[in-house]
């Protein structure tokens, strides 16, 4: 409600054009269907590089399934490296892996979560919020740009899984990067 308040200062009334980047994504989706029970028009609800809300993320042997594309999506970027970029990107792999250690180290303590490691929090409270969030069917269209180096494919589909909550169909643009 407070996205569409504030939106709506700006622009009362439809027809809207939505958007959204990764967890963004499932922000504007969610939009879109406020905006219609509220009687709004959406002509417009475009999905950039984000997946689909799913019950899959809830399942052991999924999270296991992601880690494995993860690591094949790693070693195939690392070896088409030269020597030193190749180093060079696999000591940011592992800053990011110690940082997400860090993160859970310091959510158990209690303490008070220091910068550079507060972007992990939000990763990881976007994966909460979706875990429990129960969607329902998008009437319309929905258009998905996605990058042509996602992982998500391999788990999700070309989609992403948002074919299963469009009730028009999803029309995918793969981008190049």
């Amino acid at each position: 409600g407070h996205c569409i308040k504030e939106m709506q200062i700006v622009q009362p009334e439809g027809p809207y054009l939505l958007g959204g980047f990764c967890f963004g994504g499932n922000v504007a989706f969610e939009i879109a269907q406020q905006l219609l029970k509220q009687g709004h028009k959406v002509n417009l609800l475009a999905i950039l590089d984000s997946i689909a809300p799913s019950s899959k993320f809830q399942s052991p042997l999924f999270s296991y399934k992601i880690t494995f594309y993860k690591i094949l999506f790693v070693l195939s970027k690392a070896l088409n490296l030269n020597s030193k970029d190749k180093l060079k990107y696999i000591l940011e792999r592992f800053k990011w892996r110690v940082n997400n250690i860090s993160y859970k180290l310091y959510s158990d303590s209690g303490n008070s979560m220091p910068p550079e490691l507060q972007y992990v929090h939000g990763e990881e409270f976007s994966k909460h919020l979706l875990k429990k969030y129960n969607s329902s069917i998008y009437p319309g269209r929905i258009v998905l740009f996605r990058s042509n180096k996602m992982i998500a494919e391999q788990c999700f589909g070309s989609d992403m899984g948002w074919s299963q909550f469009a009730k028009e169909g999803v029309d995918t643009y793969n981008l190049p990067g």
